[in-house]
C-alpha cells in the first residue's frame, strides 16, 4: 500500500474525535497524565490517537504512544488496518513548502 500522509483537517473529518466533557484546554485534546490519561488508557486501542512532536512538526499517529507525546485524541470511529495511520498536525514553516510541494504526498 502506498504511504499517504494527510493533514489534521482530514483526520478530524474522518475520525470525529470526542470533545472533552470539562471544556478545559483544547476541546479535543486529553492530557498525558492524571484522570485524562486514565480515561485514554481505558479506551479501545483502535480509537486512540497520539499527538507527537518531531524535528519537523507535529503529527497525529494511531495508537497509545509515549515517546514525544503531547496529547491524546479519542476518535468516535475506529481505525481499520490498511488505512493511513498518521496525519500532519503542523509542520515547522521551513518544512511546510518542502512537504506540500512534494508530489508523493498528494491524494488521487
Amino acid at each position: 500500500m502506498e504511504d499517504i500522509t494527510l493533514d489534521s483537517d482530514f483526520f478530524f473529518k474522518k475520525y470525529k474525535p470526542v470533545r472533552r466533557e470539562d471544556g478545559e484546554n483544547h476541546e479535543y485534546y486529553f492530557e498525558t497524565y492524571g484522570d485524562d490519561f486514565e480515561f485514554v488508557k481505558a479506551q479501545s486501542p483502535d480509537y486512540v490517537w497520539t499527538v507527537v512532536d518531531s524535528d519537523i512538526g507535529t503529527y497525529i499517529v494511531q495508537g497509545l504512544r509515549f515517546v514525544n507525546r503531547i496529547n491524546y485524541l479519542i476518535a468516535t470511529k475506529p481505525y481499520k488496518e490498511g488505512e493511513p495511520d498518521h496525519y500532519i498536525d503542523h509542520l515547522d514553516s521551513d518544512m511546510d513548502d518542502l512537504y506540500w510541494n512534494n508530489s508523493s504526498h498528494t491524494i488521487s
